[in-house]
């Protein structure tokens, strides 16, 4: 869980190198990452995530804080949902159902709000 620890415990207060490290590995600083983790926890598309659910046998989902930079390394780094296991402690299968959610909400919810195509 060292992803835990270091990015989301531990995130509010890294230094300016720790924050250059983030955006390197990411594909995105820290502030836009809360950012976008602020937008898919208000989505109902993200429900079964949604802090405080739990699934059929009544333990607590996955942390969508993690969910969200395993995405974003698969993407930004092209590491396997098995290596993104590893870091995580969560199976490879709950990052590949999330990450399924998540490229359909980013290729319409957010590109429609943030891509603008030209006119000519």
């Amino acid at each position: 869980m060292f992803w835990y620890q270091y990015y989301i415990l531990n995130g509010k207060n890294l230094d300016a190198k720790a924050q250059k490290q983030i955006r390197r590995r990411f594909c995105l600083p820290y502030k836009q990452f809360n950012e976008l983790l602020h937008q898919l926890e208000g989505s109902e598309r993200f429900l079964r995530w949604k802090k405080g659910t739990t699934d059929c046998f009544g333990d607590p989902s996955s942390t969508m804080c993690l969910l969200v930079l395993g995405a974003l390394r698969y993407l930004g780094r092209g590491w396997t949902f098995d290596d993104i296991e590893e870091s995580t402690a969560m199976s490879e299968e709950t990052h590949c159902q999330f990450f399924h959610v998540f490229i359909d909400y980013c290729s319409t919810y957010l590109f429609n709000k943030y891509v603008i195509m030209p006119t000519t």
